[in-house]
């Protein structure tokens, strides 16, 4: 099991509609750094001036011949060509259960979709296996998800508690 979760990812358009991305490949790129970095042409000083929070991209290759027939195929695709350059909501892994969420960890990240790009599998003999290229990017700085969370206990079985009642949380 993935620190982040397993199983394909998902996401959710404006029409509020969930799409699967069965048989997909996930690339993930978290904690992108938004920073300029300045050299100074007279002394040549480099400074890096930082703009925003870290934001998050995800490259996603759907692997549209393992759909079914040509008619599936075709149909998987046009169903998820409708989103491209749209606002979505991500999720990398349905076991995360969770859509990414922005920075105050309570609103959900808005990702764009820059790329939609259909092509061949390069295999040889050429067989001509269809896939789809998707590319999702944060709009706003997101928080890095961990699964990973266990809580703390004595002894005995017994939750250790803090001052308000809450469980203490240990991040693994």
């Amino acid at each position: 099991m993935s620190i982040y979760g397993t199983g394909y990812s998902k996401f959710k358009g404006a029409d509020s509609g969930v799409h699967s991305l069965n048989h997909s490949l996930l690339k993930p790129e978290w904690q992108i750094p938004q920073v300029i970095k300045h050299t100074s042409i007279l002394t040549g000083k480099v400074n890096f001036i930082k703009i925003s929070s870290d934001k998050s991209r995800f490259t996603v290759i759907v692997n549209l011949w393992k759909a079914g027939s040509v008619a599936q195929q075709q149909t998987a695709l046009d169903l998820l060509l409708v989103h491209n350059h749209t606002l979505v909501k991500f999720m990398p892994h349905r076991t995360l259960d969770t859509y990414i969420f922005e920075t105050d960890g309570q609103t959900e990240a808005d990702f764009y979709i820059t790329t939609m790009k259909p092509f061949y599998l390069k295999n040889s003999p050429p067989l001509l296996k269809d896939r789809l290229l998707i590319v999702f990017e944060s709009i706003s700085p997101t928080l890095l998800p961990l699964v990973s969370v266990g809580f703390l206990v004595d002894e005995g079985g017994d939750y250790l508690i803090d001052e308000g009642g809450g469980k203490l949380i240990q991040e693994l």
